[in-house]
């Protein structure tokens, strides 16, 4: 089984509610989990399971992941996912608004010896799910061509002429170590 079949596994079980089958991916003693902007660093499989039933699992239904890439290397797997759910609990102090969100997500996992997942950062845009809560436009998926950032009456006005002039950064004086970089 490979570390991606591993975390399938695991993200399968974790969506079904199999919460039994999740020793058969991650190891429950070893498991350090940081869900960034969320958690922080926590040990130990309980405790991942009891932020996330807390956490997300009661904030939100219907939780789908759409995966969009999938970086592979003999130690980690990074997944880039879109994932969706129906805002059904309170979340970052917002009541239950029953509206669909989108959101993007970063998962990197490691395995231990044995192959099961110890370690996992998930990085996730909270800002954006709490835009959305509060009524605001979910994130372009693909590229556009207007400033995301500007009002929306001029948002898709043109884009102002940018006199910015690069420079190279000055070099700095060999200090001997060169054999370190």
């Amino acid at each position: 089984m490979t570390l991606l079949d591993t975390y399938n596994g695991f993200i399968g079980a974790l969506a079904t509610g199999q919460l039994d089958q999740l020793p058969t991916f991650v190891d429950p003693d070893a498991y350090t989990e940081d869900c960034v902007g969320f958690t922080g660093w926590t040990q130990g499989l309980d405790v991942a399971l009891a932020n996330f039933q807390f956490g997300i699992g009661a904030a939100f239904a219907d939780l789908a992941m759409d995966v969009r890439d999938v970086v592979e290397s003999p130690g980690s797997v990074i997944i880039r996912a879109r994932v969706s759910a129906t805002h059904a609990g309170t979340f970052l102090g917002i009541d239950p608004t029953g509206r669909r969100v989108v959101w993007d997500s970063i998962d990197m996992v490691k395995p231990g010896p044995d192959g099961r997942i110890v370690w996992r950062f998930s990085l996730n845009d909270w800002e954006g799910v709490r835009r959305q809560l509060l009524g605001e436009p979910a994130a372009p998926e693909t590229p556009v061509r207007y400033a995301v950032q500007a009002p929306r009456s001029s948002a898709r006005a043109s884009l102002p002429r940018v006199g910015v002039r690069l420079r190279p950064a000055p070099r700095m004086p060999n200090r001997g170590n060169d054999d370190e970089l």
